[in-house]
């Protein structure tokens, strides 16, 4: 799915927002953690059960928001905008237990 780049403090193309089934149908419920690597050419979101986030160490994983069973991830900030720079769009591809976020130019 081909998503905009969002603005995030006055700073264009730096949030993401995902929300709705599509996150659901991945198996991201709110408040559900998940951790948000940047590897190559994409940001990929991965799920990890509550037992390991106290594992971590140095990679924050970060819980998925929203209200009821409408699940939202919003990732916003300069890391956004520099690893996405140049790109106006994002493809977003949803599998069982990851999300995988690339840039379209």
């Amino acid at each position: 799915m081909k998503t905009k780049l969002g603005k995030n403090k006055g700073l264009e193309r730096s949030r993401i927002w995902i929300e709705g089934t599509r996150l659901t149908d991945a198996g991201f419920h709110r408040g559900e953690y998940y951790l948000a690597e940047y590897e190559g050419d994409a940001l990929i979101l991965s799920l990890i059960d509550d037992e390991t986030v106290i594992d971590f160490g140095a990679i924050q994983p970060r819980k998925v928001s929203g209200k009821g069973d409408h699940p939202i991830i919003d990732i916003t900030g300069k890391a956004v905008k520099e690893f996405f720079d140049g790109s106006e769009y994002v493809e977003v591809d949803y599998e069982k237990g990851v999300i995988v976020i690339r840039g379209v130019k």
